[in-house]
């Protein structure tokens, strides 16, 4: 049986910027780049989302004796991966995925005729204990010029695991650093750009950021915004019972100096719990109903289409719905405000040809041409500049996901196909508003006044196009001060940010995938995968750790990370090492 029967690959690479790119690559770093960017978001072994075991970044997992190897070295012939690739999977296509051009091909070709020599070893970065972060978490907090109020603002983000974790190259860092400070920023009502600032930790820098919360604007009620993020974290710890006094006292400093009991949390977890509900919706302090963010960003819907101040764009079919969509644009004090208005197939009303002047509202001059949503995506510039989501139902309230069968996402960013609200969203709009192509305007199903009307509503494509750039470029602006020296590498300082992979979107998928013992014991701090073996034989097999650490098998991250009233399983295999769970 073909092995291969979907290959998802993600936006290819203009050639000829390729080329260039690849000038001074080897050949398998070449192929290994092209497998990273195309193929690994569904090809990332055991427990990938596709369903296949083996992991394009990984040269054993894909080249091997066994039947299951995907590429056979000199023969194009008996590689399944080339036979994918040259029948252009994937299927189906979406706004995302399309096929390898003729740059990429060649490079693969030739890496299978040539052998499919091995990739080259990541290079080996030190490792950084435990108790070398938490040394540099208290250090920071007692510096001299760091006053009391700034102590207790100051909480800490920390990527000392994924910088230990040799599953993590140099680029899957940079996009960690970037989704961080993306997401940050996506989360404040303030007119600047707040950057994290790097802290050292045994002589690195970019492993370990602190922040003070007043920039971001959360320091209004010091309980809420921190306290929801440290509620949800399932992976606090206290050390006071080891046997490392200084380790202990310098935990139970930074509690003291920064009124926290948990000052710090991993960079991971917080951009993925960041950016769905409901950690979402209480750190923007998002309002329950269209009506009310609308009246917080000052914008009267109604009065504005009855008065024909917005523009509209209606189509047949968008990268969500599989029915017809409508949106339209709104003026706000910090730029746009965009709605969409979607629906189900089995709606009377939801042909927008036939009725394109709805919703209904009080005085409506054509109630009998108004449409009856279903839902809609409301997607508002924040007053840095960068976007924020709200998901509402077709009574305008604000919901969690939308349904299935109105707005769904084949990327399954969430991890299934539900459109989460801000992770979703922010994934599709990497680049701001995407164009819109109006097809109502000239091919409406209406005579007369009712014509004129949505003549007003819907301009021309210039027009709307014109208002899409404007917005994409407001955004653009903001992402590259937000993320644009971090997601950079010193030789590609001229490489525009539209041309980067969304950061959120990599942070996201790489913390859902399963684990396997290296993952584990990066994520327990451990220096070397035989001191897992101090857990213990029982133990191990009481928290169903064996295959994992014995058989090279893999655990489900929602596994890991699920609480009880014991704590996380993490916290509870933690406890072995004398560590005490942070319970909530």
């Amino acid at each position: 049986m073909f092995k291969l029967a979907i290959l998802a690959f993600v936006v290819v690479l203009p050639g000829n910027r390729l080329a260039r790119s690849q000038e001074n690559e080897s050949l398998p770093a070449q192929v290994r780049r092209i497998f990273k960017e195309h193929c690994h978001r569904c090809h990332n072994g055991t427990g990938s989302s596709i369903g296949y075991g083996f992991d394009v970044l990984k040269h054993d997992s894909m080249v091997n004796a066994t039947p299951e190897a995907v590429v056979v070295p000199h023969s194009l012939k008996e590689s399944t991966l080339w036979d994918a690739i040259q029948k252009r999977m994937p299927l189906p296509p979406s706004s995302e995925r399309h096929d390898f051009g003729d740059a990429q091909r060649s490079v693969i070709r030739k890496w299978i005729e040539s052998g499919a020599p091995p990739y080259q070893a990541t290079t080996a970065r030190p490792f950084i204990s435990l108790k070398q972060m938490i040394l540099a978490i208290r250090d920071d907090l007692q510096r001299a010029a760091m006053l009391k109020a700034e102590q207790q603002n100051t909480r800490y983000f920390s990527l000392v695991h994924n910088h230990n974790n040799h599953h993590f190259d140099e680029e899957d860092l940079r996009y960690q650093r970037a989704g961080l400070a993306k997401v940050l920023n996506s989360l404040s009502w303030l007119e600047s750009i707040s950057l994290p600032r790097e802290v050292p930790v045994g002589g690195e820098l970019g492993i370990l950021y602190a922040v003070d919360i007043r920039t971001l604007g959360w320091n209004q009620n010091l309980e809420r915004p921190w306290k929801n993020i440290e509620n949800l974290y399932p992976y606090g710890l206290k050390y006071r019972n080891i046997d490392d006094q200084e380790l202990a006292d310098a935990d139970a400093q930074i509690e003291s100096l920064s009124g926290s009991h948990q000052a710090w949390v991993r960079s991971d977890w917080f951009v993925m719990a960041a950016t769905q509900p409901t950690l979402y919706h209480a750190l923007l302090e998002l309002p329950k109903s269209a009506s009310a963010l609308e009246q917080r960003l000052n914008v009267n819907a109604n009065e504005n289409i009855s008065n024909s101040k917005v523009v509209r764009a209606g189509f047949a079919r968008s990268g969500v719905s599989g029915q017809n969509r409508l949106v339209e644009r709104h003026v706000t004090k910090q730029g746009a405000y965009w709605k969409s208005y979607d629906f189900r197939q089995d709606n009377a009303r939801a042909n927008i040809a036939r009725f394109p002047l709805g919703p209904i509202y009080r005085g409506h001059p054509f109630p009998e041409l108004a449409f009856k949503h279903d839902g809609g995506e409301l997607i508002f510039n924040l007053p840095n500049g960068l976007q924020a989501y709200l998901l509402v139902d077709g009574n305008d309230n604000r919901i969690d996901a939308g349904p299935v069968d109105v707005v769904s996402d084949d990327k399954k960013v969430s991890g299934t196909p539900l459109i989460l609200n801000g992770v979703s969203c922010m994934a599709c709009h990497r680049h701001g508003m995407i164009p819109v192509e109006d097809t109502i305007r000239d091919s409406n199903a209406l005579f007369g006044k009712a014509r004129e009307k949505v003549g007003l509503l819907h301009p021309t494509q210039k027009v709307m196009d014109k208002h899409v750039e404007e917005d994409k470029a407001r955004f653009l602006k903001a992402l590259e001060a937000t993320m644009g020296t971090v997601i950079r590498t010193p030789a590609g300082k001229k490489v525009p940010i539209t041309q980067f992979r969304e950061p959120v979107t990599e942070v996201v998928t790489r913390y859902q995938r399963h684990l396997d013992a290296a993952d584990i014991a990066s994520e327990l701090y451990l220096k070397n995968l035989d001191k897992l073996n101090d857990i213990g034989k029982e133990k191990r097999r009481e928290l169903a750790l064996e295959s994992v650490i014995e058989r090279k098998g893999v655990l489900p991250r929602y596994q890991w990370d699920a609480t009880d009233s014991g704590g996380s399983l993490m916290q509870k295999v933690a406890e072995s090492y004398l560590y005490f769970p942070v319970l909530r």
